[in-house]
């Protein structure tokens, strides 16, 4: 591959990350740690549980449980390992221990012995029970240690915004050395919510453990997050509806038939893509566990003949629902012998049509705007295309737009925002030369940026000369000399401008959920 396709590509990478894809960032920077978290203090995480299983007072029990809770998703993996650590006490003492404080503890069985019925009141009462701070009431005994270590953890993973912590905590609920803490996870799995829904959607759909699929519609019931609709609408990012769609669809959870349908023509594309391969996993995926059969009582209190069916599964429900769709969408109903395959394609390609002839008539009216000497009125249309239609074909088009605003925040030495224009600019562009200049002018212009705020150019200043290496002394002489920490502070900044704009632009333009 040619140099000059290469930084093409680099400017289109640009574009989609800053526009969809700033949690990719952050996972980044992370990946560039060591395997083993830093923790605050400057010590690893492992460091940090030991100073806690070693902590005599409650001040610094609670102190050091912080600071672990302060930890990122990338300490994730250290944290479950941890829970499955040999401890060495016995479950008897650190039943003991838990006992002493008053918290709830199921028995060997995962059964709670509580009354049937319990007011709001010492509902809400036993919701705020704080296990930490009794533990730390406690003095010296056997099996405190590993208790403080591990009420520690759940909640440093509930502070964590990340899926995969709600997994470790529902899975540790659920394991030999996790079953005495089961009320503490579930109570932590409700405080993280939205993060903990994807695991939960799953541990609701659990068919080799009733225990946990009891556990799990419980804890959704709490968060009235059982309905579909409301589990994706929950969803803060596309990232946290892309894995809460994904576990629909993975989990076999037959409720959520309608809830997907709805999101197949989400204004977001990767939103869109991760609905429409859930709706596939519902209408032609794995088969559907087969429900119940029982004869049904009738009116007149008789019996039905044959056994039927107690409930729907999701193959029926998807056939069902995309059938009422398709006659709402297009005025005519499917015929009876069309597959559940054929409607979907149907319904998707009126979808695309549909949203296509919107773009398409957008794209026209930014042309015009950019015809008529208006470049921010055009921009502020062409980014709205993109947002709905990355790939748009025409979007080569933009660049005089594009660049016309950038060069007028250039001129105003507004270089942050001139720099994200340029990243658009070259992201669009469909020659290899105009994509190159504008993202050596992107670079710079990042470089001008961080170096008028005091950060470090360096990388910027290194991935203009990538482009052309003839960066400007006048450039180089006008910011400060580098230390190696603007590749992702520049990015950080860059990203955050554009998806203020592009999350704008999606809530005026969703259609979907």
């Amino acid at each position: 591959m040619k140099i000059t396709d290469k930084l093409h590509l680099r400017a289109v990478a640009i574009f989609i990350s800053c526009c969809v894809g700033t949690l990719l960032i952050p996972g980044a920077i992370n990946s560039a740690h060591a395997e083993e978290r830093v923790a605050p203090s400057g010590g690893t995480t492992t460091d940090l549980l030991q100073r806690l299983s070693k902590a005599t007072t409650a001040a610094e029990r609670i102190s050091l449980a912080k600071e672990l809770a302060s930890l990122g998703s990338s300490a994730v993996g250290d944290l479950k390992k941890h829970l499955q650590r040999n401890r060495k006490s016995s479950e008897s003492s650190r039943r003991s221990v838990l006992g002493a404080t008053g918290a709830a503890v199921p028995d060997k069985t995962g059964r709670f012995r509580i009354p049937k019925r319990i007011s709001s009141k010492t509902q809400k009462k036993n919701d705020d029970f704080d296990w930490l701070a009794a533990i730390g009431k406690l003095s010296s005994r056997a099996g405190l240690a590993d208790v403080v270590v591990d009420v520690a953890i759940i909640r440093a993973l509930a502070s964590i915004e990340d899926p995969a912590a709600g997994i470790v905590v529902l899975d540790f609920a659920f394991s030999e050395g996790g079953l005495i803490y089961r009320d503490e996870c579930g109570r932590y799995l409700r405080k993280m919510s939205p993060y903990s829904l994807p695991a939960l959607i799953r541990g609701s759909q659990n068919l080799k453990s009733k225990s946990m699929k009891r556990y799990s519609r419980y804890q959704l019931e709490r968060l009235h997050r059982q309905n579909a609709h409301k589990a994706i609408l929950a969803a803060t990012d596309e990232n946290l509806k892309i894995s809460i769609l994904t576990a629909f669809a993975e989990s076999q959870y037959r409720e959520a038939v309608f809830a997907v349908l709805d999101t197949t023509n989400h204004s977001a594309p990767r939103v869109r893509a991760a609905a429409r391969a859930a709706w596939l996993e519902f209408a032609t995926g794995k088969e559907p566990p087969k429900p119940p059969e029982r004869k049904l009582a009738l009116p007149n209190g008789e019996h039905t003949r044959n056994k039927e069916p107690l409930w729907l599964d999701h193959r029926v429900l998807a056939t069902t629902a995309i059938r009422v769709r398709i006659k709402e969408v297009t005025g005519s109903a499917p015929n009876k012998r069309t597959s559940l395959a054929a409607m979907t394609e149907t319904l998707f390609a009126h979808f695309d049509d549909e949203r296509e002839a919107i773009t398409t008539q957008d794209f026209e009216k930014g042309k015009a705007m950019a015809s008529a000497g208006k470049p921010e009125q055009a921009r502020a249309i062409f980014d709205r295309v993109l947002a709905i239609d990355p790939g748009f074909a025409k979007r080569g088009e933009m660049l005089g737009a594009y660049m016309a605003v950038a060069e007028s925040l250039e001129a105003e030495e507004k270089w942050l925002e001139a720099s994200v224009a340029y990243g658009k600019a070259s992201a669009v562009a469909s020659d290899n030369q105009e994509a190159n200049a504008a993202l050596k002018k992107h670079h710079l212009a990042r470089a001008k940026a961080a170096g008028g705020s005091g950060e470090d150019a360096q990388v910027a200043m290194e991935l203009a000369a990538e482009v052309d290496t003839s960066a400007t002394e006048a450039t180089t002489a006008s910011i400060k000399k580098p230390s190696k920490l603007i590749l992702f502070a520049g990015l950080v900044a860059l990203a955050f401008a554009i998806i203020l704009l592009i999350l704008g632009v999606s809530r005026r333009r969703q259609s979907g959920v």
